[in-house]
């Protein structure tokens, strides 16, 4: 048996080699993603905004592991790689529900390793072609496909606050007070979702206040209607107000109940007069996307 003594010895024979020279890594520097346009998409697939923020890394076909990016990798190897970089998101706005996005291509690259040295790599990405696209950009402001409810207090306008603006013309926006302190809306349009397969909500969002979303289900043999809530974005400090983005899995939901005839997303939101007397909501790009 080893001793307590020789134990740790070992270990530090481990960690220094044994006195052996270390060999010097290589480094790969991976950026956060791009989304191109396809050109050979079947449908409109909307602004290409994106939050990507980590990446499953494989160097000639061997996953190195699943890091946020950017990041700053030490590779013990060197010469001609080629390095596949798979784009995946926070499923959920859950940030240790990590998931490979499943509509977009990988980005493939050959790189030459070089010992101490650092490769840049700008990963680009594109939907694929052939994915079904729903999508309100607000860029119409005279036909924007969401209906409020006979609940909601407050109105959804299209809005081109170049303050707040990033994509396109316009912007949904929604100002909640103590007197209209409710919206409560859907989408317009009846969405035919496949059971059993990826169905995704990506939104684009600004706002002080949380909002909830959801899928309706609307059953017209039976006429019934079925509100399955589901994730709430969170509100952002005033402070601090910037652009993000969210990507809702909504597979679990869909695939439910094979007699749903379609479906509408739901989106609500409540000021809390206890804490604040005004909110700002703005939304943009909402994308249901299936295949």
């Amino acid at each position: 048996m080893i001793g307590r003594l020789g134990f740790f010895a070992l270990l530090l024979c481990l960690f220094f080699s044994c006195g052996k020279d270390v060999p010097t890594p290589a480094y790969l520097q991976i950026n956060k993603f791009s989304v191109l346009e396809n050109v050979d998409a079947v449908s409109p697939q909307g602004a290409l905004s994106n939050n990507f923020t980590d990446a499953w890394v494989y160097i000639d076909g061997q996953l190195m592991g699943v890091f946020e990016l950017p990041a700053k990798l030490p590779i013990g190897q060197e010469g001609g790689k080629t390095i596949t970089i798979v784009a995946g998101v926070r499923n959920n706005g859950i940030e240790s529900t990590k998931k490979r996005f499943p509509f977009v291509e990988n980005y493939e690259t050959y790189v030459t390793l070089t010992p101490n040295e650092t490769t840049v790599i700008n990963p680009t990405t594109r939907y694929y072609s052939t994915l079904n696209f729903w999508i309100e950009d607000f860029e119409d402001p005279t036909s924007v496909a969401i209906t409020e409810t006979i609940y909601s207090k407050a109105h959804l306008h299209a809005s081109s606050d170049p303050s707040i603006l990033k994509y396109g013309a316009y912007f949904g926006e929604i100002d909640l007070t103590t007197q209209d302190s409710l919206w409560d809306a859907t989408t317009s349009d009846q969405l035919v979702l496949p059971a059993g397969r990826e169905v995704y909500l990506e939104i684009d969002y600004y706002t002080t206040n949380s909002i909830l979303t959801g899928l309706t289900a609307y059953n017209v043999t039976a006429q019934t209607v079925t509100p399955n809530p589901d994730i709430l974005i969170n509100e952002q400090s005033a402070d601090n107000l910037v652009w993000k983005k969210i990507y809702i899995d909504l597979n679990e939901i869909v695939s439910y109940d094979l007699s749903t005839s379609y479906f509408k997303v739901a989106l609500k939101s409540i000021l809390s007069v206890e804490k604040k007397s005004s909110s700002k909501i703005c939304i943009d790009n909402i994308k249901v996307i299936y295949n």
